[in-house]
C-alpha cells in the first residue's frame, strides 16, 4: 500500500482498507515505547508507532504490521453479515406479527413512530443501531407482555408483583427483584407460548421463593408441571430478536 505525502511533505497513512470485502478504520497513535504495534478490532485497525522513529521508519513499520495483519485476517473465517444488517440493507422486518421499516433521516438518534424506524444517516455502527432498535422495540411491546404477565399471575399463584418490565438483555431470560418488579427478555416472543410461560411462572415463583431449592421448583411445578422440558428446549433452541 502506498503511503501519501500532502503539500507540506508531511506523510499521511490510509484512512482505511479493504480485506476480503469488509472495510477496517486505520488509526495511528505514537506512543513513547519501543515496539511497533498493531490491534486488530471489530471494525477497524489501531497502530501504534514508536514518536522516535524518523519518517522513513514509521513508514516501513506501518507497512510491514499491514502486510502482517493483512494475512491474518485472510486466514480468519470470514465475518457472517447478522440478520439484523440483512434486515436492515432489505429495509424492514417482520416482528410479533406486525412488520416494522427502516427510514434514514437527518437525525442523531434512533426514534420509532408508529411502525417505521428512523434511523441516522450516518455515525452509527450496525450493532449500535441494532440494540437501539431493541430497546425501542421493547418499550413498543412492554405494556402486552405486563398485562399478560398479570393476567397469567391472576390465574395462577395470584402473587403481588410490584411492576414487569419488558428487556433485551443477554444474561438471562428473566429476573425477580428483591422487591418484586419481574423482567422477561424480549427475545421470548420468538419462541412458543408455552416456553414463554414457562419462564413467567419461574419468575412469578421467585416472589414466595428467592432461591432455586426443591421448595421453589415445586412451586414452579403447580402450574408447570412439565418445566423440565421447556427449560430444556430454551436451553437447546435459545431464541434470538433478529
Amino acid at each position: 500500500m502506498n503511503i501519501s505525502f500532502n503539500n507540506k511533505k508531511q506523510f499521511e497513512f490510509p484512512k482505511e482498507i479493504t480485506v476480503k470485502n469488509f472495510k477496517y478504520k486505520i488509526t495511528v497513535d505514537y506512543v513513547r515505547k519501543k515496539n511497533s504495534s498493531v490491534v486488530l478490532k471489530e471494525d477497524s485497525l489501531a497502530f501504534r508507532l514508536p514518536s522516535y522513529l524518523s519518517q522513513k521508519q514509521k513508514i516501513s513499520h506501518f507497512e510491514e504490521l499491514l502486510e502482517k495483519i493483512q494475512r491474518k485476517i485472510v486466514k480468519m473465517p470470514s465475518k457472517q453479515e447478522s440478520k439484523f444488517e440483512e434486515y436492515f440493507k432489505k429495509g424492514g422486518f417482520e416482528f410479533a406479527n406486525e412488520h416494522f421499516v427502516f427510514l434514514r433521516k437527518e437525525r442523531k438518534s434512533v426514534s420509532l413512530r408508529e411502525n417505521v424506524f428512523f434511523v441516522p444517516q450516518s455515525g452509527w455502527k450496525i450493532k449500535e443501531l441494532e440494540k437501539a432498535v431493541a430497546r425501542l422495540l421493547s418499550k413498543r411491546f412492554e405494556s402486552r407482555v405486563k398485562e399478560y404477565v398479570l393476567a397469567l399471575n391472576l390465574n395462577s399463584f395470584n402473587y403481588k408483583i410490584k411492576d414487569v418490565k419488558l428487556s433485551y438483555v443477554d444474561s438471562k431470560w428473566g429476573h425477580c427483584t428483591h422487591d418484586n418488579i419481574i423482567m422477561i427478555n424480549i427475545k421470548l416472543l420468538k419462541v412458543p407460548k408455552e416456553v414463554m410461560n414457562y419462564v413467567i411462572y419461574h419468575e412469578i415463583a421467585h416472589i414466595k421463593v428467592k432461591n432455586h431449592s426443591i421448595g421453589f421448583w415445586e412451586e414452579v411445578m403447580r402450574f408447570c408441571p412439565n418445566y423440565k422440558k421447556l427449560r430444556k428446549y430454551l436451553k437447546l433452541n435459545p431464541p434470538k430478536l433478529f
